[in-house]
């Protein structure tokens, strides 16, 4: 009995493997010109065990047959393999088809019926990427195909071993705009500058824009003046003053391009947060430029909006280009860096992942640091604590967020930042406090968990807690996540917390250990009890898979604390809950089977 099909299409059907499917696979793949358009892990020769290994252990519920239309014999594969992290919301599509159906038409129709389908199956899908080897032209065919079919669909295809990309992006027009486009890499950076992150054509050298950038007039004309001659008069150390507001301008439109803020650092270092000279203020004037170039920057800028021409001297003002001489340069310094943190805000608030802005704004804290009384300076960086305290309050699991704010803290720590310019004043307590508010306001707050493990050791040592005060924490901590557990055992965070807690009596004595000096007879009896509480847990919550594995970790860690071997009733209970979670985690089966191996289980 085959599954049923997630996919009817008139060329073929699309639906899961199965056992049937092992003898098709290995005939169909089992050939070089199939192999060398795939990556690696695409076995050459695919014997018969390879496709039995595949679809027992290897293939994920992404992996999908290409079969034909009755269902019964493969014609190849399709599916789709999960990004992480900060692309979390993005897939990668890899298919093939069997030499004998080549050029009939199915890897098109596949392609994009599945494109689609997956956008629809998968709300938080955002974008798909396709990489494809140097000269397979028809793969390549396939994936353009696919991104002119669907308004939404961004595609991006790597040429795997040259430097081009073709990248077809998404927009809100109608699909008769939407194209693709090759760009070498070489090119790259002029091509991002003057695209904006929207779409752009190369056609023997020349740029066309298109799309959205159809309808911002103002971005085309202040990129091509920049090209023309803002990066020029840097590169000279001509500071003139319409180049920093060219700045401003540009990175408002599109502060993914990172030259620019290295641009704009130069600009501030041969002007207002230039460092000072031996025996004099550290302040000097802002070089003045020639007229010629003044005139024509000046001139071309003003050519895009008429309502821009009195706004450049009103940013000079802010930021402190004009007028700047020795007697008030240490007033202008510090209304230069409260300035540039100030027009980075409205852009984290539009952009809050994108890193160039961060890096930035970590940049100008550093030069308040470097150039500012230790006073002033430490209530610039008190004031950068309170504005991450806010962001979090808006987004309160933002891991972005919450490294910047320990490095916030760690730079508030330090000696520089002291108050008395000696002894670092210690925020650790108030940190901590700071991760039981958010833990209290949301459970699932893995960044506040976390954060709050990397501070207990130090908390711990400077409060220099006894054995009897680190066994009363432990128990704290414990109680803590398991109350948070009884509420919300399917959550990850509080298993995490809950795994790092319970690495404290498992692991060797060490320095960071919560409760170092517990003898293993104590250690046994905090594992037991929460051994068994995990097990009343799974009494109301079998369908979770996170209680089998703390079971599974836990049974095994215990045994070895012991120094004993599994007993019989535990073996038992290994082989049952090791079951449970290949039934409940299909995407690791081959771990789970691999575990059942090692334990000796089989």
């Amino acid at each position: 009995m085959y599954p049923k099909p997630i996919l009817s299409l008139s060329t073929c059907q699309i639906r899961h493997y199965c056992d049937e499917d092992i003898d098709s696979l290995s005939r169909a793949a089992n050939n070089p010109q199939i192999a060398k358009w795939m990556r690696n892990t695409f076995p050459s020769p695919y014997t018969t065990e390879d496709a039995r290994k595949w679809i027992s252990e290897l293939a994920s519920p992404y992996d999908f047959v290409i079969c034909t239309p009755d269902g019964s014999t493969l014609m190849g594969g399709v599916g789709l393999k999960k990004r992480s992290d900060i692309h979390h919301r993005t897939m990668e599509i890899g298919y093939w088809v069997g030499e004998e159906h080549w050029g009939k038409g199915i890897a098109s129709e596949v392609v994009k019926a599945f494109a689609e389908w997956a956008f629809a199956e998968y709300d938080s899908l955002l974008r798909l990427e396709g990489e494809v080897f140097e000269g397979n032209a028809g793969s390549c065919r396939v994936l353009e195909k696919a991104a002119c079919n669907k308004n939404d669909l961004l595609l991006i295809m790597k040429m795997l071993s040259v430097g081009w990309y073709c990248r077809c992006i998404s927009i809100p027009t109608p699909p008769s705009l939407l194209q693709v486009h090759l760009c070498h890499v070489a090119d790259w950076d002029i091509a991002v500058l003057l695209s904006g992150n929207h779409i752009l054509k190369t056609r023997q050298g020349k740029f066309q824009l298109c799309g959205n950038l159809r309808r911002c007039p103002e971005w085309r004309v202040i990129c091509l003046t920049w090209v023309s001659g803002g990066e020029s008069k840097i590169a000279a150390n001509n500071t003139a003053p319409e180049v920093f507001v060219l700045t401003s301008r540009l990175l408002r439109l599109n502060p993914e391009y990172y030259t620019v803020w290295n641009d704009r650092r130069r600009l501030l270092i041969c002007g207002s947060l230039s460092a000072p000279s031996a025996g004099s203020s550290p302040s000097r004037a802002l070089p003045t430029s020639s007229p010629t170039d003044t005139t024509t920057l000046s001139s071309a800028v003003s050519s895009s909006s008429s309502s821009t021409t009195t706004q450049p001297y009103q940013d000079l003002q802010k930021t402190g280009w004009s007028g700047t001489t020795v007697d008030d340069g240490i007033k202008t310094r510090e209304d230069t860096i409260r300035s540039e943190l100030a027009f980075t805000i409205p852009l984290l608030m539009e952009f809050p992942k994108c890193y160039w802005i961060w890096n930035y704004r970590l940049w100008v804290l550093g030069k308040a640091v470097e150039l500012l009384d230790r006073v002033v300076s430490r209530g610039i960086w008190t004031e950068e604590l309170g504005l991450v305290g806010k962001m979090l309050t808006r987004d309160r699991r933002n891991f972005h967020a919450w490294g910047y704010r320990r490095h916030v803290v760690a730079q508030l720590e330090s000696a520089a930042l002291s108050p008395d310019g000696k002894s670092p004043e210690s925020l650790v307590v108030s940190e901590f406090e700071y991760t039981s508010k958010m833990i209290r306001v949301d459970l699932s707050n893995f960044s506040a968990w976390h954060n709050r493990s990397k501070l207990i050791p130090r908390l711990l040592d400077e409060r220099q807690a006894d054995d009897v005060a680190r066994r009363k924490f432990l128990e704290d901590e414990l109680n803590l996540v398991r109350e948070a557990l009884n509420v919300g055992p399917e959550d990850q965070s509080l298993w995490y917390y809950h795994q790092f807690l319970m690495l404290n009596l498992f692991d060797a004595v060490d320095s960071s250990a919560i409760a170092p000096n517990l003898n293993v007879s104590e250690r046994v009896a905090y594992v037991t009890r929460e051994l068994d509480d995990i097990k009343d847990l799974l009494e109301d919550y079998e369908d979770i898979k996170w209680l089998y594995e703390a079971l599974l970790e836990y049974t095994v860690a215990l045994a070895k604390l012991e120094s004993r071997s599994l007993s019989e009733h535990e073996t038992e209970q290994l082989r049952g809950w090791l079951v449970k979670l290949q039934q409940l985690d299909r995407t690791r089966r081959g771990r789970w089977a691999y575990m059942r191996s090692e334990l000796g289980l089989s």
